[in-house]
């Protein structure tokens, strides 16, 4: 049934998957007298496959209802499958979070196993002729519905027959260990990316740090022939932005960026989607999620990268000029990957970098939440206040719980989790992570929000660079998505849209982090209480967008990368290959031979043919921004022209 997992470990390759992540049976919880994780009844590992189970058992009751469709009216039909996906949701959903989140290694196998379990249910509703058969003649009796209830009908039809239900038994079969491989893969490298630890390293000479600032140095310990560095993501990007020999920067790019066990992985996941998608009838796995995009055709896809690409190379030729003039590189050279952070990093002079220093002083994570905070009651008319977790109900102390009221009516609309700082084993980047939203199925969202912020300590708070705080602004307007979403129905709720329009609102909220009038709100030197000066934020932002063509490229450079794996049959080994070709088209700096930066891009596993989501949802979130919000960023009017007409709608 098409339940639209897990965004974070999308299980299956289908909205089947991506849907999960609301339920009745398992989240009867909406007081806070009630404790247990996440608010939930999860006070034990063993209570996640009881829940899983419970879920399960829960909806098998459904479909044993809807053997008499017939007689249904076809409100009652859609309202039934939905209430299907919201079940499971409710536990996948809830699950992957404590998967990604939790401290305690018996409650990730036990949360990781939940998820085994569900996904293995899920793919046996996507193949099922009886909810099939039950969609379809609801949405034939189109005139009984609502708007809403025809289009999640509607969608639910379509995602059926993209999952299979058209196959013959042993096709399903093979379908089905097909998901299922799948998902094993996805979580081995969820854990390998989640794993911040490595006992890789290199000996390199001495003055490979001479240029490190000082509290730097320590992290690279001497040892026989020089110093050591280890080949975690921080240890590697230092190297690589500091040191000035070239020679060096190269040996540590290229062994920073090997990626051999995470490479293997990824190209089975490659092999087992193009499987899943032949299984079905597709020419390629990016043909099978066209229902999933608004640009259904993959061709269409990379045409608009075409146009795009044609459009950015001038800049992106003009801007690496520029920054050949600050290494020993000729002309007729290429700017190498080792060489970009470097030149980059020299580009922007002592005052720049001290500016960029500077900044940071005046934005701690705290206070970039609380602006939010201001930002949103002003515009949407929303209390945000943190209160006190019940015993159980968080896993880790530093976790705060935000709970989100309209302050018009007084409503309880939702409760955000908020964990925000670095842990071992944690996942490393920022997302949202739903648990529960807000639809007929249940009256209060629940979500987390997670981030690896640097923790404060006693005497410095976390400080965050503006990079980071629109990257933070970006997760929370995801936030604002499942909070203010209205749907009835959770097909469509919140988040759960279509995958290359979902990042509309957050990229919006990113307008509203670079603007003087929103960060002069709650810019404060973190010592002295002094207001943010307006000539800082505009030096920051000048550097920023100094080499904005070549960042634009690159991720032009990996949204077709990601189209092509997809839409190619992919031979183990050969990857990297076909990514040198592809950025030989896109990019103006060359592959490296011998990486595989790619094997460590996550958006291929969550985003796997929508990564071009970001650049083509950014052009509609600038038109609302100047649409609604460039005049007067405060406007209450504003506000409520988004809230009723876009993100009531999911």
């Amino acid at each position: 049934m098409s339940l639209k997992s897990c965004n974070r470990l999308c299980a299956l390759p289908s909205r089947a998957i991506r849907a999960a992540s609301s339920s009745r049976g398992f989240f009867t919880v909406t007081s806070s007298s009630n404790t247990g994780l996440m608010g939930l009844p999860i006070s034990s590992p063993q209570d996640w496959n009881r829940s899983a189970s419970a879920a399960v058992s829960h909806c098998q009751q459904i479909v044993k209802s809807l053997h008499n469709y017939k007689k249904m009216h076809p409100s009652k039909i859609v309202e039934s499958l939905d209430e299907i996906s919201d079940s499971l949701s409710a536990v996948a959903d809830a699950a992957e979070l404590c998967a990604n989140t939790h401290p305690n290694p018996k409650y990730v196998a036990a949360a990781t196993s939940a998820v085994g379990t569900l996904g293995e249910y899920i793919g046996q509703l996507n193949a099922s002729s009886l909810l099939f058969d039950a969609s379809s003649m609801a949405i034939d009796r189109r005139d009984e519905l609502t708007e809403e209830e025809y289009a999640v009908g509607y969608a639910l039809k379509s995602e059926f027959e993209y999952n299979g239900v058209h196959l013959g038994p042993v096709e399903r079969k093979q379908l089905f260990q097909t998901q299922s491989q799948i998902h094993e893969v996805l979580s081995q490298l969820k854990a390998l990316y989640n794993d911040q630890s490595t006992t890789r390293s290199i000996i390199l000479p001495e003055s490979a740090i001479q240029n490190l600032p000082e509290h730097y140095r320590p992290y690279f310990p001497k040892a026989r022939g020089g110093v050591r560095a280890h080949l975690d993501s921080w240890s590697v990007d230092t190297i690589l932005v500091h040191c000035p020999d070239a020679e060096i920067r190269k040996q540590v790019f290229i062994a920073g960026n090997t990626h051999a066990d995470e490479l293997a992985l990824l190209e089975e996941l490659l092999i087992l989607r193009q499987n899943f998608a032949r299984i079905l009838g597709f020419k390629t796995f990016s043909h099978s999620q066209g229902w999933n995009r608004s640009i259904k055709s993959p061709d269409l896809v990379l045409a608009f990268l075409d146009r795009l690409s044609s459009g950015t190379r001038p800049q992106a030729d003009a801007q690496l000029q520029t920054l050949r003039s600050f290494g020993s590189i000729g002309a007729a050279e290429s700017v190498q990957e080792w060489d970009l952070p470097f030149l980059m990093a020299a580009a922007l002079d002592r005052r720049s970098r001290t500016t960029a220093a500077s900044f940071k002083e005046y934005f701690t994570v705290e206070g970039a939440i609380d602006g939010f905070i201001q930002l949103s009651r002003e515009l949407f008319n929303l209390d945000m206040h943190f209160e006190t977790p019940e015993n159980g109900e968080v896993w880790d102390p530093l976790v705060k719980k935000l709970v989100v009221r309209d302050v018009a009516t007084s409503k309880l609309l939702g409760i955000v989790y908020m964990d925000l700082y670095q842990r071992k084993n944690k996942f490393s980047g920022a997302a949202n992570f739903p648990i529960r939203f807000r639809t007929m199925h249940a009256p209060v969202a629940r979500l987390a929000l997670v981030c690896s912020k640097e923790t404060p300590t006693r005497d410095r708070p976390s400080l965050l660079s503006l990079d980071q705080i629109v990257t933070l602004w970006h997760e929370l307007g995801h936030t604002l998505q499942t909070l203010l979403s209205q749907t009835k129905l959770q097909h469509f709720a919140g988040t759960r849209s279509l995958q290359d329009s979902v990042e509309i609102i957050s990229l919006l909220f990113e307008h509203f982090a670079r603007d003087y009038r929103i960060l002069r709100r709650f810019g404060r030197h973190w010592r002295t209480g002094e207001v943010l000066p307006e000539k800082l934020l505009q030096d920051e932002l000048h550097s920023i967008k100094s080499f904005g063509a070549i960042d634009l490229q690159n991720n032009i450079y990996f949204s077709a990368l990601d189209q092509v794996l997809h839409g190619s049959d992919i031979q183990r080994g050969r990857t990297s290959e076909i990514a040198a070709k592809v950025k030989a088209k896109y990019s103006n700096i060359p592959y490296t031979p011998g990486t595989a930066p790619h094997a460590r891009f996550s958006h291929l596993l969550t985003y796997a043919t929508t990564y071009y989501s970001y650049l083509a949802s950014g052009v509609s979130s600038l038109a609302i921004w100047q649409k609604l919000f460039f005049d007067d960023p405060l406007s209450r009017d504003a506000g409520h022209v988004l809230k009723s007409s876009f993100l009531a709608y999911g």
